[in-house]
């Protein structure tokens, strides 16, 4: 029936993509029979996190996002720069707070605001030919920032969830202030954008989610992703 690609940057959630919303991406696309393919960026991760302390590892080597990200996937990912945007019927992007840092300079612009915010520059590229040839896009926690960073002049609607605290504030608010429309949708349901053929998810950026509530999420985008390409 085609290919849904899945973006990844890593494996675990401070310094790549979240494990677990990627596997209930995989599991949601073949569920209706569609094939997950897998793609990640030949690049340096931003840095190293000991997942325990959620702290920089400093004593680690670099580690490249494209390798590690075959700890995740079976299914062999592929460098970003191979995906032809025209071969697949939708994107999915799992969250984590890893793909921000990996992925955008949104730490450099914190610290210096005359910095523009962007992402790395073969995704944005992807997600400009998704948007101009209406091929849906699916993103889940984090990965929400990222349409609203790349899209900036589109009016994008997405969604962090509707729990305050923690990531979910800074990140609504970041996107707000890119003149995207966010949207306060409970775990468990998705934000869908028609305009833009974009939907969201809270997934694991609401506190209080649990590994079945955020797998049946990731249903619903998927189900939604699949409908605005029919």
């Amino acid at each position: 029936m085609g290919e849904i690609a899945i973006i990844l940057t890593g494996c675990g959630r401070y310094d790549g993509t979240d494990v677990a919303e990627t596997v209930c991406c995989a599991i949601a696309v073949e569920k209706l029979g569609y094939t997950p393919t897998f793609y990640s960026f030949d690049k340096h991760q931003n840095a190293v996190y000991d997942h325990t302390t959620s702290a920089v590892h400093e004593d680690s080597e670099a580690r490249n996002m494209l390798q590690e990200s075959w700890r995740v996937a079976t299914g062999y990912p592929q460098s970003i720069q191979s995906l032809e945007v025209e071969n697949i019927r939708g994107m999915l992007i799992p969250g984590g707070v890893g793909i921000i840092r990996n992925i955008t300079n949104l730490q450099q612009h914190l610290d210096d605001s005359s910095q523009p915010l962007k992402i790395d520059e073969d995704l944005q590229t992807r997600i400009e030919e998704l948007h101009s040839n209406k091929i849906p896009l699916g993103v889940i926690s984090h990965s929400a920032l990222l349409p609203a960073i790349a899209l900036q002049d589109k009016n994008v609607v997405v969604t962090f969830g509707n729990e305050s605290g923690g990531d979910k504030d800074f990140f609504a608010s970041t996107a707000s202030e890119l003149g995207a429309t966010v949207e306060e949708i409970p775990l468990g349901e998705v934000c869908i954008d028609s305009e833009n053929n974009i939907v969201s998810t809270p997934g694991f950026l609401s506190s209080s989610s649990t590994y079945i509530q955020v797998h049946n999420s990731i249903d619903k985008l998927v189900t939604e992703l699949i409908n605005l390409n029919s």
